[in-house]
């Protein structure tokens, strides 16, 4: 048996030990699930159709098309065959009734041939704000849809 002083020495980030007692489920539940959405806001991927530009380190630009979008980077589909490396300058329109243009430094993490994976390396306050704001919009509409499915 592993101790909850042992487990967290390990790098668990939350242990439980019984008799578990509702109160302080209650304490723990309430500092974890906001940290867990969190992490899960990081990561989950909004699957979109959105124009991107970016520009390469020597300035050539190329178009694209976003497939998704998370608050760490994006995937996307070249219209041309291409491979690129490292850091690209990546420009797009955030989707909205104001729409406001998104500028951030991402780095290519994987690519073939067509789809390319980014992550974001530096992006602006102002355009940090706008894409929360804009996932936040995705969250929205995703759990609306989740709410109107048709139970059979």
């Amino acid at each position: 048996m592993t101790s909850a002083q042992e487990a967290l020495d390990l790098g668990a980030d939350l242990t439980i030990s019984k008799p578990i007692q509702q109160a302080r489920l209650r304490s723990i539940l309430e500092g974890t699930v906001p940290k867990m959405e969190r992490e899960h806001r990081r990561y989950f991927r909004y699957y979109v159709d959105v124009p991107v530009r970016f520009h390469n380190a020597l300035g050539q630009s190329f178009t694209a098309r976003m497939k998704n979008v998370s608050e760490g980077g994006m995937a996307i589909k070249l219209t041309d065959p291409l491979r690129l490396k490292g850091v690209v300058a990546v420009e797009f329109e955030l989707p909205s009734l104001d729409p406001q243009a998104f500028h951030a430094k991402a780095d290519v993490v994987w690519s073939d041939s067509f789809v390319m994976g980014l992550r974001f390396l530096y992006v602006s306050k102002d355009s940090g704000v706008a894409l929360q704001a804009w996932l936040d919009s995705l969250e929205g509409q995703s759990h609306f849809r989740e709410s109107v499915q048709p139970t059979f």
